[in-house]
């Protein structure tokens, strides 16, 4: 093969490379546009009452989205019923601001995890003998009780998905 054929069907091929980059692209930066302008467009009055619920120790904020076309935030709580943070919706500079439970916290295969990670862990560590462990869902936080542990557990935390394993002596 000589020269041109061999620069030929190189630039055909870097231009054939730059062409599925390009569509490639293309498929994601519409969905990361309409997910960035949904939440910019948010009014700063919208954000600070969303950082107030953040900051409001008994409100255990999760996550926010925002739905620009219909001018929705929704703020997804933990427990919110339980500590009465269900309170009607608001609207601010036209956009309404609604609080619901988060759907994500009694997500079955979330308990499953933990409740398999805490049966290997005590397999794994016969010693410490797991006597029981108790979940509060409000901060997503599973404690476990030993009936022998080392201080080094006892400092330890895991995550597992989404829930904060913590280790304390049983007593």
């Amino acid at each position: 093969m000589d020269l041109p054929k061999i620069a030929f069907f190189t630039v055909l091929l870097i231009i054939f490379i730059a062409v599925v980059f390009f569509l490639w692209g293309l498929q994601y930066s519409d969905q990361s546009l309409s997910f960035e302008n949904s939440h910019a467009s948010v009014p700063a009055s919208v954000i600070r009452e969303i950082d107030n619920i953040r900051s409001d120790e008994r409100s255990y904020f999760s996550h926010w989205d925002a739905n620009a076309s219909e001018h929705l935030v929704t703020v997804y709580l933990n427990c919110s019923i339980k500590y009465d943070n269900m309170k009607p919706d608001m609207v601010i500079e036209g956009w309404t601001l609604r609080r619901v439970q988060d759907p994500e916290l009694y997500n079955e295969t979330s308990i499953e995890a933990y409740e398999i990670f805490i049966k290997n862990w005590g397999k794994q560590h016969p010693l410490q003998k797991v006597s029981y462990w108790d979940a509060d869902p409000c901060t997503k936080r599973v404690f476990v009780a030993l009936l022998n542990s080392t201080p080094e557990i006892l400092r330890s935390t895991e995550m597992v998905d989404g829930w904060k394993i913590i280790f304390v002596q049983a007593t």
